[in-house]
């Protein structure tokens, strides 16, 4: 994989110092490994994208969702959002959630189980 990168730097090369019947072909194959380049690329930003809804979904306890890979591609953003209440005596109380907006779904999480002075969470629920 990491050499079909390397291949349209060759290409151009062997383009620059070749005749005119040769650059021609030449070029064409340049566009053609081009492309053949950028979709390993974009393939690969996907697997990684892939990789990390499955990282997130298995902090997630007692996840009773459809599989996000099925559903999502991409996490968009992530935030802390701060929700409050009113209790039947009108107490008022607040409490912190987080939000994953993914390309095809929003999520609504509760922080547990924070790692002595860890930034984020272990776990949501």
């Amino acid at each position: 994989v990491q050499r079909i990168c390397k291949y349209p730097l060759l290409l151009k090369e062997l383009a620059k110092y070749s005749d005119d019947a040769d650059c021609t072909r030449a070029q064409a194959a340049l566009a053609a490994m081009k492309g053949v380049a950028e979709a390993v690329n974009e393939d690969k930003r996907r697997l990684e994208d892939l990789e990390l809804i499955d990282a997130w979904q298995n902090t997630v306890e007692n996840w009773a969702g459809p599989n996000l890979r099925d559903t999502s591609r991409h996490l968009i953003h992530d935030g802390t959002v701060v929700k409050f209440s009113l209790s039947k005596s009108n107490a008022a109380s607040s409490h912190e959630r987080s939000l994953f907006l993914f390309d095809n779904v929003l999520i609504y999480c509760k922080r547990v189980g924070k790692a002595k002075g860890a930034r984020r969470p272990r776990s949501f629920i």
